[in-house]
């Protein structure tokens, strides 16, 4: 076989490797965003731990506004042990810097609510005045302001993960494409230096 056909043959073998070899990289880069896509998903098990502590607020707000009783004697001790559950559950999850502030300052809103309980002596089930129930409601409503907080929080760094993943595999295919027209340019110049190029001289 003729030495610049087995020249052209390696070259061009060679390119197609590094052009496979771009595609694979290409590949791994939005697997990369995949599990972007993942945790974002993920955050989904952090927005429905918000859900269910502002649902557990919420049963404690009607219980104060309707005058029940019977809730803080048979159920608020379970409802305060339901969201101290689930805010461990909370603590567990990858904090940003940013949650982890929010997050503290809820729990010690908690604390206040649960020690102002205790001040009322609620699971007594003694009736309580206009000044006291008002007191109730307003460190409720902070609470509920908190888990407001910790919401947008929660969207705003999901949607700067993504944009970040997708960022990262539009880079790579630019990079990609250039990559490979500057091989392909290459090849061109290569096979015509080859096959152009003037034969030598026999010896005369």
């Amino acid at each position: 076989m003729p030495v610049k056909i087995v020249l052209a043959l390696g070259l061009i073998s060679v390119v197609l490797f590094v052009v496979l070899t771009g595609r694979s990289n290409v590949e791994n880069f939005e697997q990369v965003q995949e599990a972007v896509e993942e945790i974002y998903e993920d955050r989904l098990v952090v927005k429905g731990l918000i859900f269910e502590l502002s649902t557990l607020l919420h049963g404690k707000e009607i219980a104060t506004i309707s005058r029940d009783a019977a809730f803080y004697a048979d159920r608020n001790a379970r409802v305060n042990q339901e969201i101290d559950d689930r805010l461990r559950e909370f603590r567990a999850t990858k904090l940003t810097p940013k949650e982890a502030e929010a997050l503290a300052r809820f729990e010690s809103n908690v604390e206040i609510l649960q020690a102002t309980e205790l001040e009322l002596r609620l699971t007594e089930a003694t009736d309580l005045s206009l000044a006291e129930r008002q007191r109730l409601a307003g460190e409720m409503a902070n609470l509920q302001e908190d888990l407001r907080a910790l919401s947008k929080i929660q969207l705003a760094e999901g949607k700067r993960q993504m944009s970040l993943g997708d960022k990262a595999v539009e880079e790579m295919h630019w990079i990609a494409r250039v990559e490979n027209y500057m091989l392909i340019a290459l090849t061109v110049m290569l096979l015509a230096l080859i096959f152009l190029s003037p034969k030598p001289r026999s010896a005369e």
